[in-house]
């Protein structure tokens, strides 16, 4: 209930003008003029339909849009969840979109978080970052990087969206002798450079003056009195490749 209330919280989930306004807003109140940082990826939720009275009374939780998940009557909310279960509408993953103001102690700040169904194709995904840049523009709010993983989808739509011709000259840099080739389209909030995390992974993190890699949640695991489960560190959400990796450079075996 206090998140809900909070002013910090989102009062409408998907990808609109407000929501990137809250992050301008924010920058202006700390003084902040310069560029901001964008990233989404895809978390796993449990499938649930629930109904909402807000926006005029919606059966949410299906990656059908709005307008045909609206109910009014108790017969309308019973359709809705039919249909959804029968064409498999379900929502199974949402995918989050962030912007970061590279200050210290200022978190990310959500300015999306859209059911989905794992199914986000490439054109989709470049579709928001588009959208995102566009509202950026309008708010004078330069966006230089969007990040993602390596799912396919999110990959190509990063290949793709390098490839874009932008407002002006993009800025490349090449060094043939070994077959660099990079780009960065340039749009009207400046460069907006792509990156992409190709092995699935984070490999390492820094933490002040140190560092964790993934061994160090393993062996912080093997100890028996982390409260660490197995599942906490190995094969996390069955796309962990460095997971993977760090397990077999270590000869590490984890017990069930």
């Amino acid at each position: 209930m206090l998140v809900a209330n909070s002013e910090d919280a989102l009062q409408n989930p998907y990808l609109i003008f407000e929501n990137v306004a809250r992050v301008k807003r924010l920058a202006d109140r700390l003084g902040y003029a310069g560029p901001v940082c964008s990233a989404g990826d895809c978390t796993k939720v449990r499938q649930r339909l629930t109904f909402s009275s807000a926006y005029g009374g919606h059966v949410l939780g299906s990656v059908l849009p709005l307008d045909d998940c609206i109910a009014e009557t108790p017969e309308d909310i019973d359709k809705s969840v039919a249909k959804a279960v029968q064409d498999k509408t379900l929502a199974s993953q949402v995918r989050a979109i962030l912007i970061k103001i590279p200050r210290p102690q200022v978190p990310p700040q959500v300015v999306a978080l859209l059911p989905t169904n794992g199914k986000d194709d490439a054109e989709k995904v470049l579709e928001l970052n588009m959208t995102l840049l566009k509202m950026a523009d309008e708010l004078g709010l330069p966006v230089v990087t969007f990040a993602a993983d390596g799912a396919a989808s999110e990959l190509l739509a990063q290949n793709n969206f390098d490839k874009l011709p932008g407002d002006a000259p993009a800025v490349t840099c090449s060094y043939p002798l070994y077959g660099i080739h990079l780009r960065t389209p340039v749009f009207k909030t400046g460069p907006a450079v792509a990156i992409i995390d190709a092995p699935h992974g984070t490999h390492i993190a820094s933490m002040g003056r140190g560092k964790l890699v993934n061994n160090d949640l393993v062996e912080l695991q093997r100890t028996g009195v982390s409260g660490l489960l197995k599942s906490d560190v190995f094969n996390v959400d069955k796309q962990d490749d460095a997971t993977m990796v760090l397990l077999d450079a270590y000869g590490t075996t984890l017990p069930s």
